[in-house]
């Protein structure tokens, strides 16, 4: 286990950050109950981080689902359990944030899938422009984006495909998800690219319109996705933010979450032992008003 190695090998806290960080973006829970049988060899510094994870990946009941990590390019990851054939499977595009997970740590969205028949591709918005330049070395702006998730997405064959997209990857998640023929789309606290070309994007990167634009060229019909967004309700910034998707995707429900006062609406589900019901739900197309709101 080449992380487990690494980590034992640190020798400044600095080191040990980046290993920490690369985990929560990359690794499987397999790769941190690795790390928790070793957790005597490991620095000081890694330890209270691991600690946190662990209590996490205890909590779902049954055993994790066996996902082995296989990069698609440098920022897009497949994680699918050996053996299994794809089209018995469903799978879930996963859009994730800025900080490049899932809302989550990615090991912790991936111990809360059902341990059966689910697959997931996470997509990492290098470029930090909310995939609207799509992503370096994979696709070079939204519609090649979309051309090539049609085409991988195909060659994976899966039973059944669902949008996931936090933060940044949240208009990516509902627009990619029409233009793919997803049977569902949502959107966690997602970010309003109007908003965002305000606060910092850099100048002349992007005018925010891509997904409209491509939306409109296919007629701006939903083509039978349900488009859902959740935002935390008790939160200024994510209601703004909800506001100008719902304009948007004038076809998406807006489910408001209570008793979140964070931007990290997933990670709080799943300290609240609620993540693994969201994406069951999420999965089969059901996902509603439930416990989350």
């Amino acid at each position: 286990m080449r992380l487990a190695v690494a980590l034992r090998a640190a020798s400044t806290p600095a080191r040990v950050y980046r290993l920490c960080l690369w985990a929560d973006q990359h690794a499987t829970p397999a790769d941190l109950a690795g790390l928790a049988e070793i957790r005597a060899e490991l620095p000081a510094a890694a330890l209270d981080w691991l600690d946190r994870r662990r209590e996490l990946l205890r909590r779902p009941a049954g055993a994790p689902a066996p996902f082995m990590r296989r990069a698609l390019a440098a920022h897009v990851t497949l994680y699918a359990a050996r053996g299994r054939r794809p089209r018995t499977r469903r799978l879930l595009l996963v859009f994730c944030d800025r900080a490049q997970q899932p809302g989550t740590p990615t090991p912790i969205l991936l111990r809360h899938l059902p341990a059966e028949g689910c697959d997931a591709l996470l997509l990492r918005d290098a470029a930090g422009i909310r995939f609207l330049r799509g992503i370096p070395g994979y696709a070079e702006d939204a519609a090649g984006l979309a051309a090539r998730l049609t085409r991988d997405v195909a060659a994976l064959d899966p039973a059944g495909l669902a949008c996931l997209g936090v933060s940044a990857g949240g208009e990516p998640a509902l627009a990619l998800g029409q233009l793919l023929g997803a049977g569902i789309a949502v959107s966690v606290n997602g970010s309003d690219p109007a908003l965002g070309r305000r606060r910092g994007d850099p100048a002349g990167a992007t005018d925010g319109q891509e997904f409209a634009r491509l939306l409109a060229a296919r007629g701006g019909d939903a083509g039978g996705t349900r488009l859902l967004r959740l935002f935390s309700a008790e939160r200024r910034p994510e209601r703004e933010a909800d506001a100008g998707l719902a304009l948007r995707h004038p076809a998406s429900l807006g489910l408001p979450v209570q008793g979140v006062r964070t931007h990290a609406l997933l990670h709080a589900l799943a300290e609240r032992g609620e993540l693994g019901g969201f994406l069951r739900d999420l999965l089969e197309g059901s996902l509603g008003p439930g416990p989350w709101c």
